[in-house]
């Protein structure tokens, strides 16, 4: 009976944003048929309701409100779970500090860690919460060879609990979308993500003041961040008409995937990710990326991306996207390149070695 197997607590408050969030909704379904484990879901319950995660799909929930990185969530988690709960599993650093439990941690990037891109608060902050997770958690998960790396980098996780990398990936929905109406009416290029310092916007948006008869540019992200930037970011943004905001779009990949399937080309221009997520969306949409020359994009893109341009180097940019808009035998070859990347890189493959992993701790 399905109640007399071992049960695992999640916390799945993030459900809803994107990244870890677009992580959480696409392992959980491979973990809820389990014949090993059942799992109980913290979280929102009519927000995981509406996402499709309920006692309807054979998932159980136990209400928790408190906003990530609180103070309420250091007790609340452990109060809410089940008393039969056999192992918490958080997809994120933020490890409730009063859990004394089995504990597995899913650690996506170590961002904060990063003097480049944080304050010294912030670093300690982190690292706190690392030493914790490196004394409790039994198994760590990490999103690329890159992140299991910077962990060893930093002299953490590097004993007992050796990161597992569980490479991520894409619905197969996405490679079926069909062709829909255009979600912006003029020919455009493509930025898929946060609007944040290190997303390195910057040199995009020279990039793009450099193009002859450029196109627009359309970004699409949280907005709010974007006060963070200086004054000439800010200033390349607000003073050119081609340049469009969408905002964050609604959970719905097949919006996002308008936005791609419509593009001339998607840039990604990062200076630092755990993984970076929207390339491979893009792939799967038959829409060329140029990727930021950077390690972790790099490990797991391989040749399938069109181009890698010098993080820094606006003008090496907007010599690239150039080549994509005016070279259609180019694009139609990164095209393909893309597509077979896309095609063999599914959600499954993290979902297995989570599933596997969770189900030998039990």
């Amino acid at each position: 009976m399905r109640n007399m197997k071992p049960l695992i607590s999640i916390d799945a408050r993030m459900i809803a944003h994107s990244g870890i969030g677009t992580y959480l909704r696409n392992i959980l379904p491979y973990l809820i048929d389990s014949d090993r484990f059942s799992i109980e879901l913290l979280g929102n319950p009519e927000l995981l309701e509406k996402l499709g995660f309920s006692p309807k799909q054979g998932v159980s929930v136990r209400p928790v409100f408190c906003p990530i990185y609180s103070f309420k969530e250091h007790y609340q988690i452990p109060a809410a779970m089940s008393k039969n709960s056999k192992l918490l599993w958080v997809p994120h650093f933020n490890i409730p500090w009063l859990y004394k439990g089995r504990l597995v941690v899913t650690i996506h990037d170590i961002l904060p860690m990063e003097k480049e891109f944080s304050s010294v608060w912030k670093r300690l902050y982190t690292l706190i919460f690392l030493k914790r997770i490196e004394s409790q958690a039994e198994t760590v998960f990490t999103d690329s060879i890159f992140t299991k790396n910077r962990l060893e980098a930093h002299n953490l996780l590097i004993k007992s609990n050796q990161p597992v990398v569980t490479p991520l990936g894409i619905h197969s929905s996405w490679l079926n979308f069909q062709p829909g109406p255009r979600p912006h009416n003029n020919p455009y290029i493509l930025y898929v993500g946060n609007i944040k310092p290190h997303k390195n916007l910057k040199t995009l948006l020279k990039a793009h003041s450099l193009l002859i008869d450029a196109p627009d540019l359309i970004l699409v992200g949280k907005k709010s961040g974007f006060i963070l930037g200086d004054s000439e970011t800010i200033a390349l943004a607000t003073n050119n008409p081609k340049v469009h905001f969408t905002g964050e779009i609604p959970i719905s990949d097949e919006t996002l995937s308008q936005y791609y399937r419509h593009a001339e080309a998607l840039v990604f221009p990062s200076l630092y990710e755990g993984f970076g997520l929207p390339p491979l969306e893009a792939m799967a949409c038959g829409c060329p990326c140029i990727a930021s020359d950077i390690s972790v994009l790099r490990e797991f893109y391989g040749d399938s991306a069109s181009f890698y341009s010098p993080p820094k180097d606006e003008v090496a940019l907007a010599a690239q996207i150039e080549a994509i808009l005016k070279n259609p035998s180019l694009r139609q070859e990164m095209i393909q390149k893309g597509l077979q990347k896309a095609i063999s890189s599914t959600w499954e493959v993290a979902a297995q070695i989570i599933k596997n992993r969770l189900a030998q701790l039990l």
